[in-house]
């Protein structure tokens, strides 16, 4: 990407490779060197894009590290020059040098010099004269790389800034800076801080919105527990008093931290394509229970529970399909849903929270259709999805509509430049005049944010814009919705996490769901009844955008000795309900290490650990130590305490080998492992010591 002579050697900028070449100037190839470092210690090329010279250096312009470094004709490095911030270069189009200055164009869309050309000194590379005017401001951001929202603002990170919104207006009022040569690379809030994930420094910064003020921060550059490679997102909780997770994507792993203190909890995640396993993850969000992650590397999405250990994971195969990704980074979900910024594809896709199965996807927001390399961050809140699109410096919210779904082609069998739908007579009863809509390069099918109060038929006009056509109108039949939902997901307990679980209580959640396939579901009614008594409702969920079908989950904490059934009906948006539909009966108990029921071989000890349910724990390092327990149950968790040098256990369900899991972490009460039932019945657990390290069993859950 860039070229420069010194005598009778050619210098080329081989930005693919991160390197450069120098050639003999007949483009021979003979005597070419090539340097892919620079300085003491050596650090790598990331992205050599322009080149110049004096007629005696050579400087090059490492478009990454933001750096310019200066070369002897024959590559021997002499120095790297520091310019005043990181922020001061955004050179992408060009370089030149002269005896005494050196030139810089600067068309990067970033803070500092952006939109201008400079002249710099060749030793300092102060900045003598400036051409151009370009200047953020607060409404105008130029590298926009995060987004995120609570109830009152939209916060735009923009490199060494956030840009606040009031979610009222629709542009951004104010600005916060953070500190140092900073790239805000991922956003979370909390109402009152905001919890800034810094890629440049590796770092994490807690602010306070109302001042802008710097609370505290963590982090250096490295793969310790106080330690980031580059993190590039984090999410909040507000389980365990207010919980902070970090994307750090040079480790490849999930940090959790306290949000109150930053203090280190636990973490997750190795480099790697399998469960539990991350490469160069780019987005993280969260609903309070679980964490969704766009491991970019691996092509797929994953959702882990609140102790790091995975729950579900979509393909990992590239492509274009529905499901299939091409280099995903953003990542946002309301609990219901999760939303993909798919930005090879230029789209964002739906995703089922529970099982991250395919639901639907956009090609377009705000009537603008998306390029390639674009969208690139996605924020949910309050049924608004928000739309970072980095080509267009755009964020658009999207409000989701109803549930009518037109389809029409034109008659000449061309593409449409555009649809626009206007009704043909009388608005029928019940149903609202939508406003025309325009999608540029739109064709088939798309969802239209109309409201019915009641079943009804009629027509619609369809008009087709073509480039070079005259406009043909066609008829679309709007079809009645008479059938109800269906429940295809039995309201059924599962454990969140230990973390939130003493020895009378379990932090819970409750999944049940359905599907319409008609005018889309509307709501869905969750009821509970305690010990045999009445029942009452304890969920009420609403839909905020059409949707064929949902797994939703309700959050609870359950008591131990108490008998719960849970019961769910669903209505769909033109009315139509099914009847009541049950879950089974259960009740959760816990037993401890020690436990009725609980039979252990030889080799264990039990000394008592601090934090751990019940106050003791269940230890050995040896390998082939048993503990059993036979019991009825519909689901059983194994609960202990990871170390770093934690060994793995085998779980066998009624003498079939299920599977091993590992210990390793450091934290107590974390999920070692979980074990549904088909049918609720007597099952025999056995757990095998591996031997390649301490475990630790500190009491088991069990849904009987």
């Amino acid at each position: 990407t860039g070229v420069a002579v010194i005598g009778s050697n050619l210098y080329v900028a081989d930005l693919g490779n991160n390197r450069v070449v120098r050639l003999s100037t007949a483009l021979t190839g003979a005597g070419w060197l090539a340097k892919t470092s620079y300085g003491t210690p050596a650090v790598s090329f990331s992205e050599p894009n322009e080149l110049a010279t004096d007629g005696v250096s050579l400087y090059v312009h490492d478009a990454v590290n933001f750096a310019l470094v200066k070369f002897t004709s024959g590559l021997g490095f002499v120095r790297k020059l520091a310019p005043s911030g990181a922020a001061a270069w955004n050179l992408e189009m060009g370089m030149a040098a002269s005896s005494t200055s050196l030139y810089l164009v600067h068309v990067g869309q970033y803070p500092g010099y952006s939109e201008q050309v400079t002249k710099d000194s060749l030793t300092t590379l102060a900045v003598t004269k400036v051409s151009g005017s370009r200047v953020p401001t607060p409404d105008k951001w130029m590298a926009a790389n995060a987004v995120a929202a609570d109830a009152v603002n939209t916060y735009v990170g923009d490199r060494s800034r956030i840009l606040v919104c009031p979610r009222s207006d629709t542009g951004c009022t104010r600005e916060i800076t953070v500190s140092g040569d900073s790239y805000v690379s991922g956003i979370a809030s909390d109402g009152t801080y905001l919890y800034v994930t810094d890629s440049s420094n590796s770092d994490v910064r807690k602010i306070l919105i109302s001042t802008g003020l710097e609370a505290m921060s963590y982090g250096a550059f490295g793969a310790g527990n106080e330690q980031l490679a580059t993190p590039s997102g984090i999410a909040y909780s507000p389980l365990g008093g207010g919980t902070l997770f970090v994307l750090d994507k040079g480790n490849s792993r999930v940090v959790s931290r306290l949000a109150s203190n930053l203090t280190y909890v636990g973490q997750g995640g190795t480099p790697g394509s399998g469960d539990t396993q991350l490469s160069q993850p780019e987005g993280i969000a969260s609903d309070g229970f679980f964490v969704y992650i766009a491991d970019t590397g691996n092509t797929r999405i994953v959702k882990w529970s609140f102790s790091l250990t995975q729950s579900a994971a979509s393909s990992s195969t590239a492509g274009t399909g529905d499901g299939q990704f091409q280099n995903p980074q953003g990542i946002a979900t309301d609990g219901d849903s999760v939303w993909v910024s798919d930005t090879q594809n230029a789209n964002v896709q739906r995703l089922s929270a529970y099982d991250l199965t395919f639901l639907s996807k956009t090609a377009a927001a705000g009537g603008k259709t998306f390029t390639v390399g674009s969208p690139n961050r996605v924020a949910a809140i309050d049924g608004r999805l928000l739309i970072l699109d980095k080509n267009r410096s755009h964020v658009y919210e999207v409000w989701g509509g109803g549930p009518l779904k037109l389809s029409a082609s034109p008659s000449d069998s061309t593409v449409p430049f555009g649809y626009r739908f206007d009704w043909s007579g009388p608005v029928p009863t019940g149903w609202s005049a939508p406003d025309p809509s325009v999608f540029i390069g739109d064709t088939g099918v798309r969802n239209y944010g109309w409201t019915s109060s009641s079943v009804v038929g009629g027509t619609v006009s369809v008009l087709l814009s073509n480039f070079a056509q005259t406009s043909v109108p066609t008829l679309v039949a709007i079809t009645p919705d008479a059938a109800a939902p269906v429940v295809d997901t039995l309201p059924t307990p599962q454990i969140v996490s230990p973390l939130g679980t003493s020895t009378s209580s379990i932090t819970s959640q409750i999944i049940f769901g359905g599907t319409d396939a008609g005018s889309g579901l509307a709501s869905a009614q969750l009821q509970r009844s305690i010990n045999g008594g009445a029942y009452s409702t304890v969920m009420t969920w609403t839909a905020s955008a059409p949707t064929p079908g949902t797994t939703l989950a309700y959050n609870t904490t359950l008591k131990t000795g108490t008998t719960y059934r849970f019961r769910t009906r669903l209505t769909d948006r033109v009315g139509n309900v099914t009847g009541w539909t049950y879950g089974a009966a259960f009740a959760p108990a816990m037993l401890q290490e020690n436990g009725l029921g609980v039979t252990a071989s030889g080799g264990w000890t039990r000394p008592a650990i601090a934090g751990s349910l019940g106050g003791y724990v269940r230890t050995t390092s040896a390998a082939g130590k048993t503990l059993t327990i036979k019991t009825t149950m519909s689901q059983f968790v194994v609960v202990g305490r990871t170390t770093v040098t934690g060994g793995s256990i085998r779980v066998y369900v009624d003498g079939v080998f299920l599977g091993a899991t590992s210990s390793i972490g450091s934290a107590n009460r974390q999920l070692l492992a979980l074990v549904p039932f088909a049918t609720k019945k007597v099952h025999t657990i056995k757990l095998v010591s591996v031997g390649d390290g301490p475990i630790y069993i500190d009491a088991f859950v069990v849904f009987r």
